[in-house]
Parts: C-alpha cells; structure tokens; sequence
C-alpha cells in the first residue's frame, strides 16, 4: 500500500515529492531529495491528526515530514498498517459544530451563574460571618468619611429628632435586631435620602423630613432603611464586590494591581444604591415591621411616591431592567398587596 504526498526535510526548507507505503512491517519513505529509503516502525513515527481538509503529517525520527496529498488515502494505509486513526479535539469540534456550540452555550451559563448567584452566595455567607463590632467602626468610619466631603450637621429641632429617633428604636425592638444608630444630616447634593451604612448605622437627611407631609411618612422610610439592617446589606455589598474584584484579579492574573482594587472596591461603602434584590427585601421587612408595631404601610407607599415626583421622569419612565433599583410604581404596587 502506497501513496503519494509532499516531503520536507528535517533542518532544510527544501520540499518535494515524496511516496510512503506500509512493507514489511514499516513505514517506508522514499524521495528525489533522499540518498537512500528511510524505513521506521510504526511505534517510532508520530501521525498528526488534520484539522479540517488539512493533510495528514507523518514525522519520522530524524525530523523529516511527509504530508499526504488526500487525507482519504492517509487514512486507508493507516487501517492497512493496522493502526487507530489519531484522534483530533479540533478537527472532532469542527465536525461536530452544534456541540461546539451547546459547549460555548454551557461555558457561557457557567460563568453567567457564577456571576449571578455563586459568588453573591459565597460573600453573602462570608458578610454573615463578620462580628458586628467590626461592621460597626465600619459604618462610623464611613460616616466621618461622608461628613467631611458630601453631609452637613442637622438643622433639624429636638422636638422632631425625638421624635423619629423613638419611632426609629421601637421599630428595632419590635424585630429584635442588634441596636441600630439612626443619625441626622443635612443631604445637600443627595437631597431627599436615607442611607444604611455597615454596622446599623442609619442617615437621615433633613430634605427627606421636609418632603415628607406628615412624620409618619418618615417613619415608613426608617422602616425601610431598619430592612438594610436586618439583611446585612451594607455588608453583604461590600463582600460582594470585594470578592468579585478579587476573583477577576485572580483569573486575570493581575496580582498586582490587586491591592490598588481592593482600595478602590472600598468606595462601595459610599455608594448608596442597592441592587433591586435588596430594595425588595429592605420593602418586605419593612411591610412587616410597620404591621408589626400597628403603624400603617400606606405611610411609606406615599412617601415614595412623594420621592417620585421630587425625582421627576428618571425615576418613572427608565426601564426597570436597566436600573439597580425596582421602579417606584413597582415598590408602591407591592407595599399595597395585602
């Protein structure tokens, strides 16, 4: 059994015709730029698998190749050699292209899911874990950092700091939670606000009392912000991009910027949107507390639709898919379900 192909010469650029048949036990090579047959057991020749309609390659010890001229003829003098067809992961992928696709399709999900809900459920765990002592320097450390470059002191009256503050607490009792701090700021360039920082560290901006028409509107609103207490949602953020900004550093390779990262993914601690995960569940807890403590959920129903209007078309007419926030007319529409 023989065929033809092209032979190159080990350590040459020289190429030429060249024939290889199976005889006598060996493969057996012959060519115009050869002094001599070279003959070599099967054992001692490696055949390179096509990718495609790539030629067979067969090297020999001393370097040289032969490259079959029809893969079809390549592969009828391996079986007549007695000899397996060399498996090839590409060329298998080439011809199998619906399960190159299916495979991409599962790597995609893959790594979509861990995105989505493996990493978020790891640092959410991790986030549980840490002692609220430390969560609690954390949020007063952050409180100092956002009183020296965003808020002002309060210009609110006793009288109303009273006020909120017992309302504030009773609503902590009722659920039992560790002790909150509820401070009071003017919001200047945030406005209308109320924030939740590590540790049950609650900030309560004068803008938001004066859209409010009646205190217990206000007070809707704590509830809320005691709902980021209860889930640990300060926290459970910074874990998440801490962990994310880690991981990618990881994979990435790029150790060393890996500290300068970390430094920045700290800044999350100012950032004051949560995810639409936990907007719902800050609304869900706090439907509960207000029922609870027999205070009226309408209360903050009204007060986000107060927050709408304030806020204008950006908060009610952007797609909800696009925002990290439910809609306002969502979070209304839920608190209202009995």
């Amino acid at each position: 059994m023989k065929i033809r192909g092209t032979l190159y010469l080990s350590g040459s650029s020289r190429s030429g015709i060249a024939t290889l048949e199976w005889a006598l036990g060996n493969y057996r090579l012959n060519s115009p730029l050869m002094p001599s047959e070279q003959a070599a057991a099967s054992d001692q020749i490696t055949v390179n698998a096509p990718v495609g309609k790539l030629p067979y390659r067969f090297v020999f010890p001393d370097g040289s190749v032969f490259e079959s001229g029809d893969p079809a003829d390549a592969e009828t003098l391996l079986h007549y050699a007695g000899q397996r067809l060399p498996g090839s992961g590409l060329g298998w992928l080439e011809n199998n292209r619906k399960a190159l696709l299916i495979g991409v399709c599962v790597l995609m999900l893959l790594i979509v899911g861990t995105g989505r809900y493996g990493l978020p459920w790891v640092a959410d765990q991790i986030a549980r874990t840490l002692p609220d002592p430390w969560l609690r320097l954390a949020g007063i450390h952050a409180l100092d950092v956002l009183d020296e470059g965003l808020f002002a002191p309060s210009e609110l009256s006793g009288e109303q700091r009273l006020e909120f503050s017992q309302a504030f607490h009773e609503l902590a009792a009722a659920k039992q939670t560790t002790p909150p701090t509820l401070a009071f700021r003017t919001g200047q360039r945030i406005g209308p606000n109320a924030i939740t920082l590590p540790g049950g560290v609650v900030v309560l901006t004068d803008e938001l009392v004066e859209l409010a028409e009646h205190p217990d509107e206000v007070i809707g609103v704590l509830a809320h912000e005691l709902g980021h207490v209860q889930q640990r949602h300060p926290a459970r953020r910074l874990v998440r991009s801490l962990l994310i900004v880690t991981v990618l550093a990881l994979v990435l390779d790029d150790a060393a910027s890996l500290a300068e990262e970390l430094a920045a993914a700290s800044g999350t601690l100012l950032n004051l949107a949560y995810t639409r995960e936990f907007e719902a569940e800050a609304d869900a807890e706090a439907k509960h507390l207000l029922k609870r403590s027999g205070r009226s959920v309408e209360s903050l129903a009204r007060m986000l639709t107060r927050l709408a209007e304030h806020c204008g078309e950006a908060c009610t007419t952007a797609p909800e898919w696009f925002s990290t926030h439910p809609s306002f007319p969502t979070r209304i529409e839920t608190l209202r379900q009995p």
